[in-house]
């Protein structure tokens, strides 16, 4: 109560007052007090307040040319600010109601030589290494440059001032965030009761868990770093990101049904990474790593809890959920299941990437929906189509279509080989580079999981239950079986319709015996036929 009082002492611009709490203009009003007891802030004054890693001249400099139309109220000498410019200038940048492209401006600014020249590679180097800084709430970053990096800086670095916004803007969205979280949260927390920082950046960086060992760390597709780049691509987080590796070629082995099993059941968003060798004979001198972000798993992995959470109508498999119903679904995951490979799915959120030999998202367009493609080995009876037509791939797919020129990006031939096309009618086409469309061999695979513990224990108890049904199925005779049978199929169907079982045995045989009911009509229309001809 007591900083809110003496914060509304002071006359502030109503601007100030409709975009920063009052507690946060009492605790600016306490940091104010320690960085310019004189009741005027300059540049070196706020410098030496402040932890390093960040160029808070700069952002000194932004804020006096912000406010200094305001006249002396906010700007009391040539190059300084008082508390009523301070608050006004932090609330025309970082609490700005602005469209992206100019929120990246006030980033570029901070690390920018001219107005309107290219960043340049250092330039964006150390900008993206401050938003790092930011992101990690002031941990040091690593003394190495990071391939994400230095592959950023190669496709972005010399743009002029307003491409790299646009670039910034779709590459990495959630960039701003992490300089606008930190400085206001480091600001904040040099004037609040116990010093510390405010809350956490929205663009902070992921908690990686690895499944290799910490000598085998190094043979990893994903960087801390490049894992970073890749959650600022992937938007704001409401909550920590905690990425756990749920498989990977060098611990699991190069298989598909290897990478079945390790990846059927997770109930979240996933990132998939491929390296690949070099195409020599096109002139490439390294390899590139290609892979998806998916932001939902495929619609046979979903639980019935989480295709229908507490308190939602209850699922009634023969007719479509009203609309009021489907709302309360939750956004990332289809309203009704679909059969598990013979449809594509996804959201708008997944998007192709690239981290080498450059950084590069591939943003979905929103002409086709062909967004990702799961066709597994467990998967074939499901994907059986009338007699007389062909099954589809085993792949990995994205994009594309397969019977009209293939997927977009597809892992084929168990998954030994990566497929790539410049463009579909799905995802965006890079604006000026391209890579080539030939086979490459895939030397490295690894799947994120990067739903948190939710999707996790989603993955458990599909695993434990397919446990149990194994030991249950091992543990009783045969003519138990043939009992249970008989009164299984209430519960087959309740299973089937709510996702959270596939009996692919009995798909099989009743696939059969269409075959076999077909076949015999056949061979009695013959019979009828030569019969008749025979009478004539």
């Amino acid at each position: 109560m007591g900083g809110s009082t003496s914060s509304s002492a002071v006359a502030l611009p109503e601007e100030a007052k409709q975009r920063l709490t009052s507690i946060e203009l009492a605790e600016l009003q306490a940091a104010f007090a320690v960085m310019a007891p004189g009741g005027s802030l300059d540049a070196q004054s706020m410098a030496a307040a402040l932890p390093v890693g960040l160029p808070w001249e700069r952002l000194h400099s932004l804020l006096v040319t912000e406010v200094a139309k305001e006249g002396a109220a906010a700007v009391p000498q040539p190059g300084a600010l008082s508390y009523a410019g301070l608050v006004l200038g932090l609330a025309r940048t970082i609490r700005a109601r602005q469209p992206a492209r100019d929120k990246m401006r006030f980033c570029r600014f901070l690390y920018a030589e001219g107005e309107d020249g290219p960043l340049g590679a250092a330039g964006l180097s150390a900008l993206l290494r401050g938003a790092l800084h930011a992101s990690r709430s002031g941990e040091a970053a690593a003394s190495t440059a990071s391939e994400g990096f230095e592959a950023s800086c190669a496709e972005a670095a010399a743009l002029p001032a307003d491409d790299w916004a646009g670039w910034a803007a779709d590459q990495l969205p959630a960039l701003h965030l992490a300089f606008e979280d930190y400085i206001l949260g480091t600001l904040r927390g040099l004037g609040g009761p116990d010093g510390s920082a405010g809350s956490a950046s929205a663009a902070r960086e992921p908690i990686l868990s690895h499944v290799l060992r910490d000598d085998q760390l190094e043979q990893s597709l994903l960087s801390r770093a490049d894992a970073w780049l890749l959650g600022v691509a992937a938007g704001p987080a409401t909550e920590q990101r905690g990425w756990r590796c749920l498989y990977s070629s060098s611990a699991h082995g190069l298989s598909l049904s290897r990478f079945a099993h390790h990846a059927v059941g997770y109930g979240g968003p996933t990132l998939l990474l491929a390296r690949c060798a070099p195409l020599t004979e096109h002139g490439e001198r390294e390899g590139v790593v290609l892979g998806a972000m998916v932001d939902s798993p495929p619609p046979s992995t979903l639980r019935p809890s989480q295709l229908h959470p507490p308190g939602a109508p209850p699922f009634i498999p023969s007719r479509p959920p009203a609309p009021p119903q489907a709302r309360l679904l939750p956004p990332c995951f289809p309203p009704l299941r679909r059969k598990a490979s013979d449809k594509y799915f996804g959201g708008s959120d997944c998007a192709l990437v690239q981290l080498a030999p450059h950084f590069h998202v591939y943003r979905p367009v929103g002409h086709s929906r062909n967004l990702a493609f799961f066709n597994l080995p467990a998967d074939r009876a499901a994907t059986f189509r009338a007699r007389g037509q062909a099954q589809l791939p085993e792949v990995v797919g994205f994009g594309g279509q397969p019977a009209m020129g293939g997927f977009r990006l597809s892992l084929e031939d168990d998954l030994n080989v990566l497929s790539w096309r410049e463009s579909d009618t799905c995802y965006a086409r890079h604006p000026s580079q391209k890579l080539a469309e030939a086979p490459r061999t895939v030397l490295a695979l690894e799947l994120w999981g990067c739903g948190g513990l939710a999707a996790e224990e989603a993955q458990r108890e599909l695993q434990r239950r397919r446990g149990l049904d194994a030991a249950k199925a091992g543990s009783l005779s045969l003519e138990t079986r043939r009992k249970m049978a008989v009164d299984d199929h209430a519960t087959k169907f309740v299973l089937e319709a709510g996702g959270a079982h596939s009996f692919i045995g009995d798909q099989m045989k009743e696939s059969e015996d269409r075959e076999a009911r077909g076949v015999n009509m056949g061979e009695r229309s013959f019979v009828g036929k030569e019969d008749r001809r025979a009478a004539v």
